[in-house]
């Protein structure tokens, strides 16, 4: 007997990794279809766990019919596996016939959509009632098999499964899904419960002893038979205490989010963590059960205990910051650093949760042994997990709709933990009567607990300053005293601040990750981010001048949306924004922002964009999508190639789409997948830097991407916008141009990485560690700094040079900065023309005095003096950032010059190659350049570099791949290691293997 009961257990604890594997992936397929909305997350919690509840109380309801539980048990088992393996299918099927017809037929733009949530709810549902019989159902089996000491079994039983859970939630998140996919987890869940219900078939088949009994006698009770009423009591208990429980759960994972990052890995993390201290909990309590005369007693202090321990994690909390900026500063960015800093996580996710989760995880088992020794027998399993499951339904609407935006979190964790003290409080005084029954120990425990609970609002307040600092980026816990917070609240999403720096940059945060930056003090130089975010609104209109109906996916600061609206053609703006507290928040940012606000064309949306675009019948001339980092969970999904499909559809034949992708924190490989899912749907698209991290993407629904128009700039706001930072003439936008499809998709072809995919969320997976690694792609902005221009070279486009006057530092973009310094040190080499002090772009004025002295002044004729390589250098920092015509004027005027006669032979042809290249001459600067890499007298590593990507350029240009590939694979070996690994050379390469 004792073997079948061990057997159970472990079979009992697959069947908990199964089942949590199922909460994550159905919940992330459901997301993809309800969205991410507060309500929408909710909704799946509530399908799954109210399934959940169902399925146990129908368990406690017709169990006692049912001859052999593990049976049916098993049968359970059996059809949850069947259907896992299914599951895909159906869901795109489903999916694809939901788009295309029953929600335009059934569904408005804005508001809810019940026959969205219908459908998805029908896709969980029957799993989730039988998942939520298979409780009851084992718990029954064993207890029939083996009647003795029954509450060490259910506590052992509720152990195994949530131990099992937390298997599931890590193996799930870090092994199965990276490797197969969600549908490859699903199916390895599928075979698992199959293989369960293989097993405990054999096992539940009734032996010689067992045959024929059903139901076994309740056992005498240690415990009084508990009325009615007092059962309807204790339900409500095990109600009220998973609705606190799981109020904890979310205030908990919200408030972790701004000390881990809100990243699918950190979730996964503290889920597990939760779940783990329950799951000790029912361990601890497995040995204990059996011995307590008054387990009633034991529930209330564990209740009281519970309650106070959790409002300890209120204070407890502020150090979390500063273990993780410990910890920050001591890792090291790379596998081995990743590694300790997820366990790192689990340590501190455990300190702020273990004590009052392992108090949880005894409420249960103590609630459900106490009726089943009281006389409800078997029935007791099924009610006690249905209403724990209905408060955890609460709890979890409770904290997001109300709590959290009215309270806040800390409000939020003192309601819950009231929860748990006053209903220890009231079960000792119900179950003992006067408090002389009680004993000084229990009644000081329970008057200490209240007067806890009162005080600590007042005591505890969380500093928006450590939650608004981001620690685990940067490794600051907290910002100082010279930073001011101008708003914090915690929305049903996310917690929002606002914070302004001394020098007046304001910067809005989303879980303690800036999303946005706007200089707010007149005269400073613009931030970084406000480049990018006037161009997200400019670029469109530049492109499509005439567009009427755009929408924006997220409100950030609003300044997108406020350069958009400063189109008069513009007749109606949708911003649609998941989070209202940001709307609220991006107040102050006027009156900067302030068209976003006051224009009657601009129409706010507070939903989830997918779910809204899925659900409307409006197609637009432009869609802008400015998301936050793709590492943040839910966020890869506005980067997949499903994304990119349906968005497509909503979109007029010649719209745009012009989409934000941040390049720093995340590898070239991720941002490859990237860009391999967006040219599936979009395979044109021109890029645009804004600030140095970040990309822009333009791209046409249908054809070619047509020419920037003129019209733009007679628009007087929208040239405003651009004015102030930076981009006030055709030029300069041109500037900020980085190439098109044409030069980057071999590029992107070249990496192994798959595209980004919803079922296959490769972003997802990985931004969080090359979060954690400092990974940067921001070498794709800086392709135009190669030491040939060979972007123009591939991608066709025109070469840009900034006109007029140059210009103050702070007028012009880091983008500008090059073209400026190009035009200036060009001038001061030729003529020696030193500009005003306050109008100095040059860095090395040192550098710039020697070319002078070498090429035009004729002094420091020895080659010791100055090495050719710096001039080649010299030429490289040039070159990329002049028209052909003063490029070609420079370059003529060193082979002109009296200084040339002084010349070597090698250093002549190298003023002959880059006049030639200057001029655009491919086919003779890659003859040149063939010859000069053949000469033995060659021994600078960089301008063998340098040669080759112009010889390869030039075969490329003359559609000479295999010359071009077999020159660089030749090359490359010679080259130093610095030189082989440049972006640049890669691309070279990859279009030469194409």
């Amino acid at each position: 007997m004792n073997r079948r009961v061990n057997a159970l257990y472990a079979l009992f604890a697959l069947s908990g990794f199964c089942g949590l594997i199922y909460e994550s992936i159905w919940s992330h397929y459901l997301k993809l279809f309800v969205g991410h909305a507060a309500y929408a997350q909710t909704l799946v919690l509530a399908v799954f766990m109210g399934g959940m509840g169902l399925g146990a109380w129908l368990a406690a309801k017709f169990g006692a019919r049912v001859r052999n539980l593990l049976w049916a048990y098993a049968l359970v088992e059996l059809i949850v596996g069947v259907f896992a393996l299914a599951f895909h299918t159906v869901f795109v099927a489903a999916l694809d016939w939901a788009y295309a017809s029953l929600l335009p037929a059934t569904c408005g733009a804005d508001g809810a959509c019940w026959s969205q949530w219908a459908l998805a709810a029908l896709l969980i549902l029957p799993q989730s009632v039988l998942l939520g019989t298979t409780f009851p159902l084992m718990t029954g089996g064993v207890l029939r098999l083996a009647p003795s000491m029954p509450g060490r079994k259910l506590a052992l039983l509720y152990f195994l499964n949530s131990a099992g859970a937390v298997a599931g939630v890590l193996v799930s998140g870090f092994v199965l899904i990276p490797q197969a996919g969600l549908p490859g987890a699903l199916l390895a869940a599928g075979i698992g419960n199959i293989v369960v219900a293989v097993c405990v078939n054999f096992i539940g088949k009734p032996t010689a002893s067992s045959a024929g009994s059903a139901v076994p006698a309740a056992r005498p009770a240690p415990d009084a038979a508990a009325p009615a009423p007092f059962v309807r009591t204790l339900l409500a208990i095990s109600l009220l205490t998973g609705l606190s429980s799981f109020i904890y759960e979310v205030a908990w994972i919200r408030m972790l989010s701004m000390v881990f990052g809100s990243a699918t890995h950190s979730f996964e993390i503290m889920l597990a963590s939760f779940i783990g201290g329950l799951a000790l909990g029912g361990l601890w309590i497995r040995s204990r059960i059996d011995r307590w005369a008054n387990s009633l007693r034991v529930l209330a202090i564990v209740q009281i205990a519970m309650g106070v321990l959790a409002l300890l994690t209120l204070p407890l909390y502020s150090l979390t910051f500063d273990a993780m900026a410990w910890l920050m500063a001591g890792l090291s960015r790379n596998d081995a650093g990743y590694v300790l800093f997820s366990v790192s996580q689990v340590a501190i996710a455990l300190a702020v949760m273990l004590p009052a989760t392992f108090c949880a995880g005894m409420t249960l088992p103590l609630i459900t042994v106490h009726l089943y020794r009281g006389g409800t027998g078997e029935r007791a399993i099924g009610w006690v997990y249905a209403a724990n499951t209905v408060g955890a339904i609460a709890g979890v609407l409770l904290a997001v709709h109300v709590l959290m935006p009215m309270l806040g979190l800390a409000g939020a964790m003192v309601i819950g933990a009231a929860i748990d003290i006053a209903l220890g409080c009231a079960l000792l005084r119900r179950r003992f009567g006067g408090s002389a029954a009680l004993g000084r120990a229990t009644q000081a425990l329970a008057i200490g607990a209240v007067a806890f609970a009162v005080a600590a609002p007042v005591l505890v307040q969380f500093d928006p300053l450590r939650m608004s600092a981001g620690v685990f980026r940067g490794g600051l816990a907290r910002f100082d005293a010279s930073n001011s917070v101008l708003y914090a609240r915690d929305g049903k999403t996310s917690s929002i601040h606002v914070v302004r720096g001394l020098n007046g940059s304001t910067s809005l945060s989303t879980n303690g990750k800036p999303d946005g930056a706007i200089q707010m003090k007149p005269g400073q130089e613009a931030t970084g981010d406000e480049v990018t975010m006037t161009l997200l609104g400019a670029l469109p209109l530049a492109y499509k001048p005439d567009a009427a109906e755009v929408a924006v996916i997220g409100f950030g600061t609003g300044m997108s949306s406020a350069t958009l609206l400063g189109s008069p053609r513009l007749k109606q703006l949708d911003t649609i924004e998941i989070e209202w507290a940001i709307v609220e928040a991006a107040q102050h940012f006027r009156p900067i922002t302030d068209r976003a606000f006051t224009d009657p064309r601009h129409h706010i949306v507070i939903e989830d964009a997918k779910s809204h675009f899925t659900r409307g019948r409006r197609l637009y001339d432009v869609i802008v999508s400015e998301p936050s980092n793709p590492w943040v969970s839910g966020v890869s999904s506005l980067f997949t190639e499903e994304f990119y499909a349906r968005i497509k559809r909503h979109l007029k034949d010649d719209g745009l789409l012009v989409q934000w992708v941040q390049v720093y924190e995340i590898t070239p490989e991720l941002l490859a997948s990237i860009f391999g899912a967006l040219a599936k749907t979009f395979p044109v698209y021109a890029i645009y830097a804004g600030s140095p991290g970040d990309l822009i993407i333009v791209a046409p629904a249908q054809g070619q991407l047509p020419a920037r128009s003129p019209a733009l700039w007679s628009m007087p706001g929208v040239r405003a916008m651009l004015e102030r930072v930076g981009m006030g003439s055709e030029n300069r936008l041109s500037a900020q141009f980085v190439t098109n499809h044409r030069a980057l998709a071999p590029l992107v072809a070249s990496y192994s990485m798959p595209n980004n995919s919803d079922f296959f969320p490769a972003v997802d997976l990985h931004g969080p560690k090359a979060r954690f690694q400092q990974a940067s792609a921001t070498a794709w902005t800086l392709l135009h700094t190669a030491e040939v221009p060979l972007l123009r070279a591939l991608d066709g486009s025109a070469r840009i040079e900034l006109e007029g006057e140059i210009p103050l530092r702070r007028d012009i973009t880091l983008r500008q900065l090059p073209y400026a310094q190009a035009r200036q040190i060009t001038a001061l080499v030729e003529h020696g023309q030193s500009p005003p002090a306050d109008r100095n772009l040059v860095s090395d004025l040192p550098m710039a005095v020697l070319m002078r002295n070498r090429l035009f002044a004729c002094q420091g004729q020895n080659l010791a003096d100055v090495p050719w390589d710096n001039v080649v250098r010299f030429a490289a920092e040039t070159l990329p950032y002049l028209g052909v015509a003063p490029a070609t004027k420079f370059w003529n005027a060193v082979r002109a010059s009296p200084c040339a006669n002084a010349l070597g032979e090698r250093e002549l042809r190298w003023v002959d190659l880059l006049g030639l290249v200057a001029a655009d001459q491919w086919g003779a600067a890659g003859a040149a350049a063939l010859a000069s890499l053949r000469d033995p007298g060659l021994v600078s590593g960089y301008q063998r570099a340098v040669l080759t990507k112009i010889a390869a350029t030039a075969h490329l240009v003359a559609g000479r791949k295999a010359e071009a590939a077999k020159l660089i694979e030749t090359e490359l070996p010679r080259l130093p290691a610095g030189e082989r690994e440049q972006l640049s050379m890669r691309l070279l390469l990859a279009h030469a293997r194409r």
